[in-house]
């Protein structure tokens, strides 16, 4: 972790076992989730400088590689994504949340009411879900290459995917058609 003012290593996070796929700071700034290449995903303190794995934040309950984590805007939920599966925490509680099955996970995003998560795919879909109900609520499928990750505009008009070739604009709203399409 560095420390932005100076550009000197503030902390070095000593992980209990892989190397880490992806991070995600929480809204209030004092958890960082991580998610690792072992199957397992790790939430550490840094309230205070404390930098330690919380007993219950080390979940090794999955069948494959996480491929994302992602905190809800409001700062209630952590969802964490693998092959097949979206699991959600109420960070409140630690109690699980709804649980989304879709062929293939690489990428999470939340909507900004935190009511919202969108999960993108290598396999080309990408699938809005409802927290609330557990359900989907809109599906996407691109023609082109896999896509590895997502984002929800702030009003959650649009969406973006990224792939190894384009970036693509979708209207949030009707599944369809990407309305833009970027290649590089």
């Amino acid at each position: 972790v560095w420390d932005t003012v100076s550009g000197e290593v503030a902390h070095r996070v000593e992980l209990s076992s892989g190397y880490v796929r992806c991070v995600a700071w929480s809204p209030d700034g004092k958890s960082i989730a991580v998610a690792l290449n072992d199957k397992s995903f790790e939430i550490w303190n840094v309230a205070d400088e404390i930098w330690n794995v919380a007993d219950w934040r080390r979940d090794r309950t999955f069948d494959f590689n996480v491929h994302d984590v992602s905190w809800s805007p409001d700062g209630k939920w952590l969802a964490v994504c693998h092959f097949h599966l979206v699991k959600t925490w109420n960070t409140d509680t630690w109690e699980p949340g709804p649980e989304f099955l879709h062929p293939y996970h690489s990428g999470l995003r939340w909507g900004p009411d935190s009511k919202q998560l969108v999960s993108a795919g290598p396999e080309t879909w990408c699938v809005v879900w409802d927290l609330e109900t557990g359900q989907q609520i809109r599906k996407f499928r691109g023609a082109d290459a896999r896509w590895i990750k997502v984002w929800l505009s702030a009003n959650e008009k649009w969406f973006v995917t990224l792939n190894p070739y384009s970036i693509q604009v979708w209207d949030a709203k009707v599944p369809g058609h990407p309305i833009q399409s970027l290649g590089y």
